[in-house]
């Protein structure tokens, strides 16, 4: 019986460590999913207004050239502002539910959204998993439009 028991121990860590592996996998694709969808949407050399505890990890130079400025404490005057200033920039925005500290985030990024001026252009909207919703905003200056 002793030996029995030892064995279903053995598969029971066996089938746990594959399990723990597989999610990890899962996980690290959408991380890297978000990442490149950061890359993919905003151009090289860019302006990224975003939400910096829940996209900072995505955003390094090794992976490409944007320069993130963070949404906190910016508003409707310094965004239209920004506008002027470097005729587009981007919003990147990952709104994550998985606790009530990422849905006030997310509930702040919306807000933030709704007062933004010039009025934003949203270029993608990417549900990542059933918690992560990464979108991403192109503003542009009034007249510097791209054809």
């Amino acid at each position: 019986m002793g030996s029995l028991a030892f064995g279903l121990w053995i598969a029971g860590i066996a089938l746990a460590i594959v399990v723990v592996n597989v999610g990890h996998a899962r996980w690290g694709e959408g991380q890297a999913r978000i990442r490149d969808a950061i890359y993919a949407g905003t151009p090289e050399g860019s302006v990224i207004v975003t939400n910096w505890r829940a996209t900072g990890k995505f955003i390094d130079i090794v992976y490409g050239d944007r320069f993130p400025l963070r949404r906190e404490g910016l508003n409707a005057r310094h965004t239209a502002a920004l506008a002027r200033k470097q005729g587009e920039f981007f919003v990147v925005l990952l709104d994550r539910s998985d606790s009530e500290f990422w849905r006030r985030n997310a509930r702040d990024n919306a807000s933030f959204i709704r007062r933004l001026r010039p009025r934003p252009s949203l270029e993608l909207d990417l549900e990542v998993t059933a918690t992560d919703r990464l979108r991403i905003w192109r503003v542009t200056q009034p007249g510097t439009e791209r054809p």
